[in-house]
């Protein structure tokens, strides 16, 4: 369509993308700001508004999780030495010989 022919209120305008010339009624304005013919103009892709999720912005400074003093006491001195450490039994009938 690249002939030259008049038409009142328009003016003659080349497509950006193929050089043809078109009126400039004919031309229509593509995502990237070009004016281009109609078999030239293509949508924009979807996949160019997907936003990307924000980091996880780490910590300055960690320290590791205390552990529990009391989750596992221990009934033996950690003094130095030999312990007895067993529990005197008590019969019924020696009470007294402890």
């Amino acid at each position: 369509m690249s002939k030259t022919y008049y038409k009142s209120g328009d003016y003659n305008a080349i497509c950006d993308s193929c050089g043809f010339r078109f009126k400039a009624s004919q031309l229509k304005q593509r995502w990237d700001g070009f004016m281009v013919c109609p078999d030239d103009w293509e949508q924009r892709h979807i996949a160019d508004f997907i936003r990307a999720p924000k980091p996880i912005v780490a910590l300055p400074w960690t320290r590791p999780r205390p552990t529990d003093g009391d989750a596992s006491p221990t009934y033996i001195s950690e003094s130095t030495g030999t312990q007895d450490t067993t529990i005197p039994s008590v019969t019924p009938g020696n009470e007294g010989e402890l």
